[in-house]
């Protein structure tokens, strides 16, 4: 009698302990009675970084279409092709983030990441239902390492974890001790959007922190955020690079360089404009491979003082993210190859 209750005691507490909590990036903290299988992610970037972490897919339940768009017949679709025919009708098309939430309970997920910075009207229903809901936000260096740590702590991936960042840190320190070299600060504009609306990245987004990260400036940054502009505006500040978006399907440098009214701009005429590289993530936003993107920019920008070896760069980090290994046809598909062949450098600077 005695051992029988021993052993009930012991799996009771067992049932009761699995004692897994995490805290949010709105401070929330999530108390979860078992171990979570079952995730369902709303903000596009965040399953390449869920995969990283935990080198598989099979705990993603749903994502949204963006992510998949960012996947197909690209490395990480190859790599984790079951996501491809995951759901994605429990959210809207486009930069639309509003939850079907009957949808999402139909998916039984364990936990939901839903973005912590675009209103309580997009987050609170899911948490009305009951749902492990956590928030992560992307507008900074600092939260890019908040989602490491609340996805490394939910896969129980803490090792992982540290690889992950103490690649950050060596990174940037290198990038940091080159740009201090840096006399002439370049301008650098990025489109978030070009094909029907002409929107750049002001201050306080992540492309403006790494276009001062390499030692250029933004001249956007006068305002906020991303925000509209107008042909005469972008003329008028005519920057020397111009870096166009990852997310508009086939939007490459000729449409710039070869539109009526930019191709009167110094970056047109000198042909450096180039287009972002989409590796398990695109590389415009912050990422699991973004210290990639620094390096990249900065080659682009100085040659002379950011060197590095990027393909090298690659395999070996694309190793540790995603311990497999990346052919160099892989790495010329991320980097756009073809599609940058006619920007100045692009051959000479990443080309086989």
């Amino acid at each position: 009698m005695k051992k029988l209750f021993i052993f009930l005691t012991c799996l009771f507490y067992v049932m009761h302990s699995y004692g897994l909590e995490v805290v949010d990036q709105n401070g929330r903290n999530i108390v979860f009675d078992s171990a979570v299988k079952r995730v369902v992610s709303i903000p596009i970037p965040a399953p390449s970084m869920f995969m990283a972490i935990d080198g598989k897919a099979d705990k993603l339940v749903g994502v949204h279409g963006l992510t998949k768009t960012a996947m197909k017949g690209k490395f990480l679709g190859r790599l984790f092709p079951e996501v491809l025919s995951l759901p994605s009708d429990f959210v809207g098309k486009g930069f639309n983030f509003m939850p079907n939430v009957e949808r999402v309970l139909e998916l039984k997920p364990d936990l939901v990441f839903q973005w912590g910075n675009y209103g309580n009207e997009i987050f609170d229903p899911l948490v009305n239902a009951g749902l492990n809901v956590a928030a992560i936000k992307i507008r900074n260096e600092n939260d890019t390492r908040e989602w490491i740590r609340i996805m490394s702590t939910v896969l129980g991936k803490k090792d992982k974890a540290v690889k992950m960042v103490n690649w950050r840190d060596k990174t940037m320190n290198h990038v940091k001790n080159n740009s201090k070299k840096v006399k002439n600060k370049k301008n650098i504009l990025y489109f978030r959007l070009f094909k029907n609306t002409l929107q750049v990245a002001g201050k306080g987004t992540y492309n403006n922190f790494y276009i001062n990260l390499i030692g250029g400036h933004n001249p956007a940054d006068s305002d906020k955020g991303f925000y509209n502009v107008t042909p005469e505006q972008i003329i008028s500040w005519d920057p020397e690079i111009i870096l166009m978006n990852g997310f508009e399907p086939k939007l490459g440098p000729k449409a710039f360089v070869q539109h009526p009214i930019f191709s009167i701009s110094k970056a047109a005429k000198e042909k450096k404009v180039y287009s972002m590289p989409l590796g398990g993530y695109r590389w415009d936003p912050p990422n699991q491979e973004s210290p990639l993107t620094w390096m990249w920019l900065g080659m682009l920008t100085y040659p002379d003082i950011h060197k590095y070896d990027l393909r090298s760069e690659m395999e070996k980090s694309y190793k540790m993210l995603y311990e497999k290994e990346i052919s160099k046809k892989d790495i010329s598909e991320i980097l756009k190859i073809n599609l940058n062949k006619n920007s100045l450098n692009y051959l000479k600077l990443f080309g086989i």
